[in-house]
């Protein structure tokens, strides 16, 4: 794993929609804790930096080894040999890493050296299969699953109401939706479902608002654009990103609405030259945050002040480095936000404060060749992701949690063998930290019906 901080610079995006925290500090690749205005502790705790692993390739092996111990003084484990530290190769993170999609030296499966499938203080909680399809999923203040995808029996498009990994309840969205991209729930348990509508003439952007025993109360698709393809919502505002396909230099349509609970549309924002899609949207420190793409460049992370001012914007990558994407952004609870994506072909994630300064960036999560597609970060700073692993441009689902920057569990799903090589195609769908400290994760077999879910607790 490799964190670096290269320099940002602010692309200019006019925007209008719809406040700021604590800066972390950052001193030799470690994120510091610091304080927020009120006196609490906020940040993830301190994290190690790796050794480079620009080139993807271990150099300078001297030995045989499963761990970092076994080393001399001033090397690493990489890739089963001993290298000088700082050296290019992703490390093992001492020892064989539990779960990371790799049957590495002195692993019969990938458990790490022992085969442990709880990996480091975790013990796996329950697993189920679910009837549905499942795209997306968010949670209740008190725990209880919401989850939109295919029904195994209809195939329309449905929002679930899970509990204890079981469907307790669903409404159909059939009439509103024929494709669904994200789910989003208010304390309240309003429920807020967002993809796009097959119609005639083509295809639109469809938001569904459902009440909290699943009644849809509204529905919206006449925003002006293709595809919806986040949500967030909270008992004031529901704000939804989408985008347009094509339009020439100067597409027409719009990327994100602003509605009232009721539906009413607020505000807007048009497409854009380099604005034609925005999506994943959250909101931190009271300040709107999402992430804005065009053809031929990198995805960026854009913030809004509670006016619709724009604040700042800024890139995955800059100019000259490889192609970097980024899929899923969440507020890191102290004003910030970290987002996950790719940089190249290896997992990346970049960590920027309120004020757009990018104080983390990690590479190479694990060694492995793939892409973060969801996120979710603990109250104690524990970040979740589910991500896409690729073997031989095949994806396979593979879930990982980083604790002071380092993984202390992975593992694919619960129906998928461990080794991407010999498990069927699929993808993550959700990751969810609940109240009592348990972490949901979801997933979905490529042309499979049903999902799995896992439940893993922390200690």
């Amino acid at each position: 794993m490799t964190h670096r901080s290269p320099a940002s610079a602010a692309i200019p995006l006019a925007l209008t929609l719809l406040p700021s925290c604590i800066i972390d500090t950052k001193d030799g690749g470690a994120i510091t804790e610091g304080t927020s205005e009120e006196g609490g502790e906020v940040g993830i705790g301190s994290t190690t930096a790796m050794p480079d692993t620009s080139d993807g390739q271990s150099s300078g092996v001297v030995g045989d080894c499963t761990s970092n111990d076994e080393c001399p003084d001033g090397e690493v484990c990489s890739d089963g040999g001993c290298v000088p530290e700082g050296a290019p190769g992703c490390p093992l993170l001492g020892g064989p890493s539990c779960g990371n999609g790799m049957i590495e030296a002195g692993e019969e499966c990938d458990g790490g050296a022992d085969c442990d499938p709880s990996c480091v203080g975790y013990y796996d909680g329950i697993g189920s299969t679910i009837d549905l399809r499942l795209t997306h999923a968010a949670m209740r203040p008190d725990g209880v699953l919401l989850a939109i995808g295919d029904d195994a029996a209809t195939s329309e498009v449905s929002v679930a109401r899970i509990e204890s990994l079981a469907i307790t309840s669903s409404t159909s969205l059939a009439p509103w939706m024929s494709e669904a991209r994200r789910i989003a729930v208010t304390d309240t348990g309003r429920i807020y479902a967002v993809g796009s509508l097959d119609l005639e003439l083509g295809t639109v952007a469809s938001v569904v608002a459902l009440g909290a025993d699943g009644t849809v109360l509204w529905s919206n698709d006449e925003l002006g654009a293709e595809v919806a393809t986040d949500v967030f919502a909270d008992d004031t505002m529901v704000v939804v990103g989408g985008g347009v396909e094509g339009g020439g230099a100067e597409p027409a349509g719009f990327v994100l609405w602003v509605l009232d609970p009721d539906g009413a549309l607020l505000g807007q924002v048009p497409a854009s030259p380099d604005l034609r899609y925005l999506g994943a949207l959250t909101k931190s420190g009271g300040e709107l945050v999402g992430l804005g793409e065009a053809p031929s460049a990198p995805t960026r992370v854009i913030r809004w002040d509670a006016s619709g001012v724009e604040l700042w914007s800024r890139p995955a990558a800059e100019e000259g480095e490889p192609d970097a994407v980024l899929n899923v952004v969440v507020p890191d609870g102290a004003g910030g936000t970290w987002a996950g994506g790719a940089f190249g072909e290896v997992p990346l994630l970049v960590h920027h404060d309120a004020a757009g300064v990018e104080l983390d960036r990690i590479e190479c999560i694990g060694g492995a060749v793939g892409e973060i597609e969801r996120l979710a970060l603990s109250p104690e700073g524990r970040i979740a992701m589910g991500m896409s692993l690729y073997d031989g441009g095949v994806g396979t689902p593979w879930f990982a949690v980083l604790t002071a920057g380092a993984i202390d569990i992975g593992r694919t799903p619960h129906l998928i063998p461990d080794l991407p090589s010999s498990s069927e195609p699929g993808e993550p769908s959700a990751v969810l930290w609940a109240p009592d400290g348990s972490l949901h994760m979801g997933s979905h077999d490529v042309g499979d019906s049903a999902s799995s879910l896992d439940v893993f607790f922390s200690p």
